[in-house]
């Protein structure tokens, strides 16, 4: 916390705005249709927002109809260019997303509030609509189950799973002479105007002949945080 210059915080007692530490703006956002384009990406869908040197932080509003989770954020050199979202296997639905980055995006209000840090870098701008967190959520999911999740709004807000968590199963199928491999990931389905659904899902099953791929990288303890602008 600083100790000279401006602080105001919210009626919780959390700092909305000071005058040394600059907050993430709203980048972009929009809306997702998910759908299985089969080998080898299978339901592997891209969000695509303007370029960016900014790692942006992607939130997203689920579907009611298909478990999704947020697998990477993708890069073409220095370049931030796209994020992918998978989504359960042989289902479809439509999400919403946002993307925040870092700094000032809008041109200096001429009138309003405007907080420059002491290196006169603009730390605040009233033109901005900056990240907020709406609830921070420690559910424990297990690996064949989920957890429903009690938010603040999930009809208006948007949702950060962390972190990435997955698994492969493979069973050795004598009658195909092949390995039946299975890949289950965490993620997060809409249940209701308040619910939020954590757990496991099947994104693919797929023969591959020789091939025993079985993996865990399952986190069971993770955060789910609820966001806006």
């Amino acid at each position: 916390m600083i100790n000279h210059g401006l602080i105001i915080k919210n009626y919780t007692g959390g700092i909305q705005i000071d005058s040394l530490y600059s907050n993430f703006s709203f980048f972009q956002s929009g809306s997702l249709s998910l759908v299985d384009y089969g080998y080898p990406t299978y339901g592997e869908n891209t969000i695509n927002f303007v370029n960016t040197l900014q790692i942006p932080i992607i939130g997203i509003r689920p579907s009611t109809t298909t478990f999704c989770a947020l697998k990477r954020i993708n890069k073409s050199g220095s370049t931030f260019i796209s994020a992918t979202v998978e989504r359960e296997h042989g289902l479809a639905g439509t999400i919403g997303w946002i993307a925040f980055i870092k700094g000032q995006l809008n041109a200096l209000p001429e009138y309003g509030l405007i907080v420059k840090n002491p290196s006169g870098q603009v730390v605040f701008s009233s033109n901005e609509e900056y990240f907020k967190i709406k609830g921070v959520y420690s559910p424990t999911v297990p690996q064949d189950g989920y957890i429903d999740v009690v938010v603040e709004d999930a009809n208006t807000n948007y949702f950060i799973l962390y972190p990435f968590s997955m698994r492969i199963e493979s069973e050795w199928i004598d009658e195909i002479e092949a390995w039946s491999v299975e890949v289950y990931q965490m993620g997060i389905k809409k249940i209701s105007s308040t619910v939020i659904r954590v757990g496991v899902y099947d994104v693919r099953t797929q023969g591959v002949a020789g091939s025993n791929a079985t993996y865990n990288a399952w986190h069971s303890n993770c955060k789910l945080i609820e966001v806006g602008k």
